[in-house]
């Protein structure tokens, strides 16, 4: 019985292993740079700008919002694939 537990836990740590791996090369945060650039010379206004309109804010969340609404589509496709949901 020992050796059925310990092949199933072996299998469990390698796939663990396995997506540690593949996630270790994804950046810690796809939009994380947005709110960190500086405007060049000539565009100190759009700073002034942006205390009242926060551009770089809504570019974030639209960024997000059609990243969500991308995956969603991706995942319909795969289940339909996998004949799981009918469209």
């Amino acid at each position: 019985m020992d050796l059925i537990i310990d092949a199933i836990n072996f299998v469990i740590a390698a796939v663990g292993g396995a997506i540690g791996w593949v996630f270790g090369f994804l950046p810690d945060s796809p939009v994380a740079d947005f709110g960190s650039h500086n405007p060049p010379n000539g565009l100190v206004v759009l700073g002034y700008i942006n205390f009242f309109i926060p551009f770089p804010r809504m570019i974030l969340h639209f960024t997000l919002i059609l990243s969500c609404i991308a995956i969603y589509y991706v995942y319909r496709v795969i289940l339909r694939w996998l004949k799981v949901v009918r469209g």
